[in-house]
């Protein structure tokens, strides 16, 4: 309840529809699912998909409960090998070894990651003016442990607006 209420805080209810469902490229190594708000644009919500997953699912339901002011960017990872997966080629935001506590993790994938949500970040506070205490950070499954990942390593984020994630995990926590 408490992760809801932040964001229910950056996007306060109001007009639950978003407005048009476009792609965009906010950091220029991938697409993203953007959709933008109906209203004047005052705060922004990044979710990052699962494993095998895409922007594009998530944009279609959040953009059912994002308020009119809200801008929604729902960034698809490219197709990797996952190693879990028998190196089968599907979107991923880092390669997954095994499922064990003591499992190696693809840190290179992981920063990799982090790095451009980050850049997504940077870029809707430096060129859409968009306060960071105003953009909430999330995802599911693989995705919210890139979003719990960039905003735990990375300093330039404190005071972002909040993250969520939903069924997932913290990689590379020993190093945090």
């Amino acid at each position: 309840a408490r992760l809801l209420f932040l964001f229910f805080c950056i996007c306060p209810m109001g007009n639950w529809l978003c407005g048009h469902n476009g792609r965009e490229s906010t950091a220029r190594s991938f697409t993203a699912e953007v959709i933008k708000p109906q209203g004047e644009h005052s705060s922004t919500l990044i979710f990052l998909h699962g494993l095998g997953d895409s922007g594009l699912n998530w944009s279609q339901t959040l953009k059912k409960i994002v308020p009119s002011h809200c801008k929604v960017i729902c960034p698809n990872a490219r197709p990797i090998p996952v190693t879990i997966n028998n190196r089968s080629v599907i979107p991923a935001w880092f390669d997954i070894y095994g499922l064990t506590l003591d499992a190696a993790q693809d840190e290179p994938g992981i920063e990799k990651a982090a790095d451009k949500v980050s850049k997504i970040i940077k870029s809707e506070v430096e060129d859409h003016g968009i306060p960071l205490d105003r953009i909430i950070l999330g995802g599911f499954s693989q995705g919210g442990s890139v979003a719990l990942y960039t905003s735990l390593a990375s300093s330039s984020l404190r005071g972002l607006g909040g993250v969520f994630l939903l069924s997932s995990w913290l990689p590379l926590g020993q190093q945090i």
